[in-house]
């Protein structure tokens, strides 16, 4: 059923109820979604319960106190604010990427929008369960209405990318930090996901060279990978070995691949990479392709194996999901203290300046400390100014039309925009007059490869301090 006849549907069951029973039950008329007050949101002139694990981050009404419109645009984000592998705590680099998007919706909201159609966001708590990123993109696609869905990794991307309701509807799916090499293969396909990071394809061409080149690395005997076995981490090791074992002409048993699935069994992986490792005298790496809650695991029980202790000539090696302010604890600190990491760059452009000193009045937090904190405000920002694109000439803001705004964002010879809320007008109204634009990030240069749907960027190299992470440098793929 399309969201437009399930939206009738409800109209014509709570028309037959009579006002008085719609107050029994709960449901009243609206014009907006403010109308519904908090947990709740205007679909078909009714106010629905949210989801659960879903609210409205950021309304349309900005802080001048200018009222909310009916044609005002809706956003959705589903991200993993918490995990269940942790009991349900909070994901301290999710949350930081949540705080990136809502700024700038909020920086947009604040510019007056799009001719005064501003953005409400909403955003849910997926839980990296993949029935409720399948229930809650349904809902919605369904009775929102959402043009555009925000996701974060290459897991819950693809999840969402394969809800059949967002196929049906040609939703735009846009996430800050997937960068799984099938990504690109899907869009191929589907002209979704769109991404704001590279793909994996190029981090491993600058962590080879790292490993080969850098002085802490060069010249190991062996090469461990651990990676956790899903499209992000399988895509990394794979194209590392082969890489490496091309460059160094190592041979594949001085390269090998240790795969794990959540949740991890640190003993296991240990018991095949010490062992591998052993010998004393040679310089020896570990490459850690995982997020901080299994590496913390593994690096702290590893304290105890000769042959994975620094002393003995063994380095551990980070690849970007590592890089979050929760990796860094007692028992991990003087284990990787000094190593090195790489991640899609930000901070490479004067637009994260300006991002990094407005992030930090609004949140007293650094965004430095998390990798993809300005990739997540671009991703924001771009699906904002596609609209711009999508509602030239009364057009409707639907998904296929965000999507052929997205190619009107990387065009060498239009007018150049910083994206934040300074260029913002100008560059929404370019965009609103059909001619196409040139942008530059948070994450930095935004030229997107309209085959892939992902940017070719910088790459951060970064170091392990002592009580966070230190950029190394910039280097091109």
């Amino acid at each position: 059923m399309s969201p437009w006849a399930r939206g009738l549907a409800w109209v014509v069951l709570l028309e037959a109820l009579g006002a008085c029973s719609l107050v029994t039950q709960g449901f009243e008329e609206c014009a907006t979604d403010l109308d519904c007050g908090d947990g709740r949101a205007c679909s078909a002139r009714y106010c629905l319960p949210l989801p659960d694990g879903c609210r409205r981050e950021v309304a349309a009404t900005p802080s001048t106190g200018a009222s909310a419109r009916a044609d005002d645009i809706r956003l959705a984000a589903l991200l993993p604010l918490s995990n269940a592998r942790t009991g349900g705590l909070p994901d301290t680099s999710e949350a930081a990427g949540l705080n990136a998007l809502a700024l700038a919706v909020t920086d947009v909201n604040s510019q007056n929008g799009i001719d005064g159609r501003r953005f409400t966001l909403y955003v849910c708590d997926t839980g990296r369960d993949s029935s409720v990123i399948a229930e809650q993109t349904r809902w919605m696609v369904e009775q929102l209405g959402v043009p555009a869905v925000v996701t974060s990794g290459s897991r819950q991307t693809l999840a969402v990318t394969d809800t059949p309701v967002q196929r049906d509807a040609g939703t735009l799916v846009i996430s800050a930090t997937a960068t799984a090499v099938e990504l690109s293969g899907v869009f191929g396909r589907h002209q979704t996901p769109w991404r704001i990071a590279p793909s994996d394809a190029l981090q491993v061409r600058v962590m080879t060279r790292l490993l080969t080149t850098n002085p802490g690395y060069a010249g190991s005997s062996r090469y461990g990978i651990v990676f956790e076995d899903g499209p992000y981490g399988l895509g990394i090791a794979s194209a590392l070995r082969e890489q490496l074992v091309s460059v160094t002409d190592a041979g594949t048993e001085r390269v090998q691949t240790f795969g794990y699935l959540p949740p991890l069994d640190v003993p296991s992986v240990l018991d095949k990479l010490a062992p591998f490792h052993a010998g004393a005298g040679e310089l020896r790496t570990t490459v850690l392709i995982g997020f901080p809650i299994d590496i913390v695991k593994l690096v702290e029980s590893a304290g105890g194996r000769p042959a994975l202790a620094a002393d003995g000539g063994h380095r551990w090696f980070l690849s970007d999901s590592a890089k979050d302010l929760s990796l860094i604890t007692p028992g991990t600190g003087p284990s990787l203290l000094g190593a090195l990491g790489t991640a899609p760059a930000q901070g490479s452009g004067t637009a994260y300046l300006d991002f990094r000193t407005r992030y930090l009045a609004t949140f007293r937090s650094d965004p430095d400390g998390f990798s993809y904190t300005g990739h997540s405000y671009d991703a924001a920002m771009v699906v904002m100014l596609s609209a711009a694109w999508a509602a030239r000439d009364d057009g409707a803001v639907s998904g296929p039309r965000l999507s052929d705004g997205m190619r009107q964002l990387s065009a060498k010879t239009g007018p150049r925009f910083r994206l934040g809320p300074t260029e913002w007008r100008d560059a929404a109204a370019a965009l609103g007059r059909g001619q196409p634009i040139d942008v530059e990030g948070a994450s930095g240069e935004l030229d997107f490869d309209v085959n892939t749907g992902a940017p070719s960027a910088r790459y951060e190299v970064w170091r392990v301090a002592d009580a966070g992470f230190s950029t190394v440098r910039f280097e091109d793929p």
